[in-house]
């Protein structure tokens, strides 16, 4: 026989053994154990093995953060950060956000640097935000390194470098990072950064992004197909936009997407699932092309999501 287990189905025999695991953890955890601990925050949080629970999720969470365990202590903050288990409030999970932080957690730095972003919980600081973001992206984190381009695009903490801004989109870019992806065709398309003008290369990150489901890069997509159709240049209806060579089209200014991801919870990008819908851009016009605008960071409603 076979249960339906979280995402994907148990066999009665898989579904005994988890029983026993997590009665292993179980006992463990209520001996002191803050891995253990955590194992099972984590295996109430998304219901694996045991029936969902935030509120007990947070409760071994908890135990485990106060015994110094910084993947615990980024998870605390998510859950502080995003309602579950416990009231929502920012203040707490800016405390442990920086507490996972101070040991290196990439996660607890992008999520604390987007707190320090929008003010949320700590006054608002853009010198701190991008310090976090800096430090996060160091390690490789993809949504730190697409922050941290939209920051220096934007100017916010630091002085507007465009070039800069593309080197961190093509670094999270290179990780699969959607909206670092539309970012740097954004870039490509408008010769922006330093970078060539390669409308090609644009329209293949689009398709990426665009592959990935993002919003703006399907628009973008369907905006170059029309445009191509009323310009005569697609004689049929199956032509496909990355044959056409870089240089054919005039396009439109497009603008770069305000990034507000925060890896811990928010995104789920990595760890957790951030169940944001991605950030929206500003709507593009058929003006001349002109170097973006800045455009103030809008607060999001919504959960945060980890990367571990």
């Amino acid at each position: 026989d076979e249960v339906e287990g979280r995402g994907a189905k148990l066999t009665g025999t898989q579904k005994r053994e988890m029983g026993i695991l997590v009665d292993q953890f179980h006992s463990a955890a209520a001996q002191g154990c803050a891995k253990s601990q955590d194992v099972l925050g984590e295996f109430y949080s998304n219901g694996h093995g045991v029936k969902q629970d935030h509120s007990e999720a947070t409760k071994w969470l908890e135990k485990a953060a106060h015994q110094g365990l910084a993947h615990a202590q980024h998870k605390l903050g998510l859950a502080h950060a995003n309602g579950r288990g416990v009231t929502k409030c920012y203040q707490k999970a800016a405390k442990w956000y920086r507490k996972a932080a101070d040991q290196g957690n990439t996660s607890a730095l992008l999520n604390l640097g987007f707190l320090y972003e929008h003010g949320l919980g700590v006054t608002q600081d853009y010198v701190e935000a991008v310090r976090c973001y800096e430090k996060s992206a160091a390690r490789g984190n993809a949504n730190a390194q697409s922050n941290l381009g939209v920051m220096y695009h934007s100017g916010r903490g630091v002085l507007v470098l465009e070039s800069v801004a593309a080197d961190w989109f093509q670094k999270a870019a290179d990780q699969g990072h959607a909206d670092a992806q539309y970012n740097l065709a954004v870039f490509h398309e408008n010769g922006i950064g330093g970078l060539e003008m390669n409308r090609a290369r644009a329209i293949e990150l689009y398709q990426l992004a665009a592959g990935q489901g993002l919003q703006p890069a399907i628009k973008r997509l369907a905006d170059l197909r029309a445009e191509q159709k009323a310009l005569g240049l697609f004689k049929r209806s199956s032509a496909s936009l990355g044959e056409l060579e870089a240089g054919q089209l005039d396009f439109g200014h497009q603008e770069p997407m305000e990034d507000d991801w925060n890896t811990g919870g928010f995104v789920s990008k990595a760890g957790d699932s951030r169940s944001v819908s991605p950030p929206r851009k500003k709507s593009s016009n058929n003006k001349k092309k002109s170097p973006p605008r800045k455009k103030n960071a809008k607060k999001r409603n919504g959960t945060y999501a980890s990367s571990v």
